[in-house]
C-alpha cells in the first residue's frame, strides 16, 4: 500500500468517481443485504476499516470498484479496467493489494501511483 493520504471526504457526500457507489455497497454489506451463500457477512469493524481505507487511499478520479464480500468476512474492492486487474482486500487482520497488467503479466503488491493512473485512464 502507499503511504496514507489525508482523509478524502468522499464518504461524507463530496463528489468523486467512486464515493457514492462505494458508500452504497458498504452500507448494504453492513446491513447484511444480499446473498451471502458461501460467504461471511463482514463485521462492523471490517466495514468501518474499508470506509476509512478507501477514503485514505483512493483518489478522487479513481473509478468505482466492484465492492463484494469475501468468503472469510472481508471486503474486496475490484477493478478490471484499461488492461489492468486490481484487488484491494480489507479483512479483520488488515489490508492487502494486488494488481496485474494483463498485456505484460507485470504484478504489484502495493498500490502504486502508476496502477491508479492506469485504472483512471491517465497517461
Amino acid at each position: 500500500m502507499t503511504a496514507p493520504r489525508q482523509p478524502n471526504p468522499a464518504c461524507e457526500g463530496s463528489v468523486t468517481r467512486w464515493g457514492t457507489y462505494v458508500e452504497q455497497r458498504l452500507g448494504e454489506l453492513e446491513r447484511g443485504e444480499g446473498d451471502y451463500t458461501d460467504l461471511c457477512k463482514p463485521s462492523a469493524a471490517v466495514v468501518a476499516s474499508a470506509r476509512r481505507l478507501a477514503a485514505e487511499t483512493f483518489r478522487d478520479g479513481t473509478p468505482a470498484p466492484s465492492v463484494v464480500p469475501t468468503a472469510d468476512g472481508g471486503i474486496d474492492f475490484l477493478w478490471a479496467r484499461n488492461g489492468y486487474d486490481a484487488e484491494f482486500t480489507v479483512t479483520e487482520a488488515g489490508a492487502e493489494f494486488w494488481a496485474r497488467q494483463r498485456s505484460t503479466g507485470r504484478q504489484w503488491d502495493v498500490l502504486a501511483p502508476e496502477v491508479l493512473d492506469a485504472l483512471e485512464g491517465t497517461p
